[in-house]
């Protein structure tokens, strides 16, 4: 790979990556693979490793299906054509917090940048080529009850994020100016005597993999009562979240809706996140809006379709890679990027291709059809 030409590069879903593995622990499916990794060197297609990618795998229980699966990933990163996402901070392996550090650092260094401007500069700057660092893999492996308990909290997070009773609604900001705080043991008996219908909403519409919605619905409030009295004191709910989340009066109108309020709290921690590991003054990314960067784009248009799912899935935390040119998604997924793409104009920003597999040899055909 000379420096006047760069491959097309493509991130693989999970459940791909394990199909993979499987045959490449099995003496009769083993040739299977190395067609397909075969194929793609034809194509001039370079599969690209990621954190989470690593932690999904290697979050198993099964120690000896962690042991092959790390064999796999070192196998696959030690291929001619190997490459993988970096780490913003560091020499490892980068995930989606690396690509919305690297849109905002992007942003800062050019206010004017479009999020067209800023996909390039993005893959330029975290993919990756050659081998990468194979201690990482070793690492995690060594590191599985962390990472097992870290899915679960995953699973739950996405859960709750999709529980209908807890969803934002679009009442107006206004309207909930006019309303009084109620007092912090008002407001904490209300939460308890919905933590039994938010257990249940878990059950029925969560993650199907999450191990104990009754306890996730307890802790979850239990956490939120704890927040009660730094709310308490202000003339009306509005101002009591402001001070909170740490938000500016003046981004927060009437017309704007509370969904759309939750939703600009989330955007200005992950921004104050990234400030502090790069070790930027305090609030210079404050003038970045979500709108301005591209992941952010992308994850706010499938999160309102995601939010109208029957049940929710852990796996809708790791679905956006805009940093290479193909990403292999769930059926659902797909479903709703076409929907971005068709309805909405691709979210008036470069939309790079996507593919849904039945199987993993399907591969090589499915890139050929999207013109290669």
């Amino acid at each position: 790979m000379g420096l006047l030409h760069i491959p097309r590069t493509l991130v693989l879903d999970s459940s791909t990556l394990i199909g993979m593995s499987r045959d490449f622990a099995s003496l009769e499916n083993s040739r299977r693979l190395e067609t397909v990794l075969d194929a793609l060197d034809q194509l001039e297609v370079v599969p690209v490793l990621t954190l989470q990618q690593l932690i999904e795998l290697l979050r198993h229980e099964d120690d000896e299906l962690v042991r092959i699966r790390g064999k796999f990933l070192t196998y696959l990163s030690s291929r001619p054509r190997s490459a993988w996402l970096g780490s913003i901070r560091d020499s490892g392996f980068g995930s989606i917090f690396d690509l919305v550090a690297t849109e905002a650092m992007c942003l800062l260094e050019n206010a004017t940048l479009s999020p067209s401007d800023v996909i390039p500069l993005v893959r330029e700057r975290r993919l990756r080529f050659g081998r990468p660092p194979f201690d990482e893999i070793s690492d995690l492996q060594s590191t599985r009850s962390f990472l097992v308990a870290r899915m679960q909290r995953e699973r739950g997070i996405v859960s709750l994020a999709h529980a209908k009773m807890l969803r934002p609604t679009d009442e107006r900001i206004g309207q909930l100016r006019k309303r009084s705080v109620r007092s912090s043991n008002d407001a904490a008996e209300l939460l308890r005597r919905m933590v039994p219908g938010l257990g249940v909403q878990l059950r029925q519409s969560g993650d199907k993999r999450l191990a104990a919605p009754e306890y996730s619905a307890h802790d979850f409030m239990s956490t939120l009562a704890d927040q009660l009295p730094n709310l308490s004191g202000w003339p009306n709910p509005v101002d009591g979240l402001i001070a909170h989340f740490g938000l500016n009066p003046k981004d927060i109108p009437d017309e704007m809706s509370l969904a759309d309020m939750a939703y600009l709290a989330v955007f200005r921690e992950q921004m104050r996140v990234v400030e502090r590991h790069m070790n930027l003054p305090s609030g210079v990314l404050n003038e970045l809006k979500p709108g301005h960067l591209p992941s952010w784009r992308i994850q706010h248009a499938l999160r309102q379709r995601r939010n109208k799912a029957a049940r929710q899935s852990g796996g809708d935390l790791a679905d956006a890679y805009l940093a290479t040119d193909w990403t292999v998604v769930d059926r659902r997924t797909h479903e709703y990027l076409r929907q971005i793409r068709d309805r909405e104009g691709g979210l008036q920003m470069p939309m790079h291709n996507w593919v849904k597999l039945s199987r993993y040899d399907e591969l090589p055909s499915k890139l050929s059809e999207t013109g290669v």
